[in-house]
């Protein structure tokens, strides 16, 4: 394996990766080519994608907030009232 001669370019080098499986009925096959800044840019989106699920369980947890009282200021100039 050869080293680039500046670090930085070391992060433009893609990693890759391949997979397959196969069955009786069915066979898939995978490539991937990933940056390793790609790759921190991946982990970034998956963190704050958990951490914004945890944000929405977290809040549907919470005791729901008592019921607004009830508007009696409308019922101050009824005309049942005038006499």
């Amino acid at each position: 394996m050869t080293y680039p001669a500046h670090p930085a370019a070391m992060l433009a080098e893609p990693q890759r990766a391949y997979a397959s499986i196969e069955t009786p009925v069915f066979r898939a096959r995978a490539a991937l080519g990933l940056t390793p800044a790609g790759l921190l840019a991946i982990g970034g989106m998956v963190t704050m994608i958990l951490a914004g699920s945890a944000a929405i369980v977290a809040a549907a947890r919470l005791a729901p907030p008592p019921p607004p009282s009830p508007d009696v200021s409308a019922r101050r100039g009824s005309r049942r009232s005038r006499g």
